[in-house]
């Protein structure tokens, strides 16, 4: 099944704002749908990112490791948010790192296919409304 049918509350995130419906649906089908049944760590603080990951289901913590081990949570995503875009594009280590909580699903897109949607200013301005955010 296609991410698009599968996950139709996706076609309403933020970064697919205001685009046209089949831009939409053609974003989320070209992800990789990975699932979680235990936490796990999905982006590593100083580390690049291999592309984006859009919440479906479940959680994600974004947590800010200190030098002396000490964590802050800096954000708890859910259902429509993303993480890794910013980094994914700037070719940039990522800042915290990112924990999936338990039966999470989410939807990766490889920086490769991002960097085709950047071609679309509206695409453009959702990343950058996102990471404002």
């Amino acid at each position: 099944m296609k991410n698009a049918v599968a996950f139709p509350h996706l076609l309403r995130a933020r970064i697919l704002s205001d685009l046209p419906g089949e831009d939409k649906a053609a974003f989320l089908n070209r992800c990789e749908k990975r699932s979680f049944e235990l936490p796990e760590v999905l982006l590593d603080q100083n580390e690049v990112p291999p592309g984006l990951f859009l919440v479906a289901h479940g959680r994600v913590d974004v947590v800010l490791i200190g030098e002396r081990g000490e964590q802050t949570l800096l954000a708890h995503l859910g259902p429509g948010e993303t993480v890794g875009e910013i980094e994914c594009i700037s070719g940039e280590t990522c800042i915290a790192r990112c924990r999936t909580q338990p039966l999470t699903t989410l939807l990766f897109c490889p920086t490769a296919v991002v960097y085709e949607f950047l071609r679309a200013p509206l695409f453009m301005r959702n990343v950058a409304a996102v990471f404002r955010g």
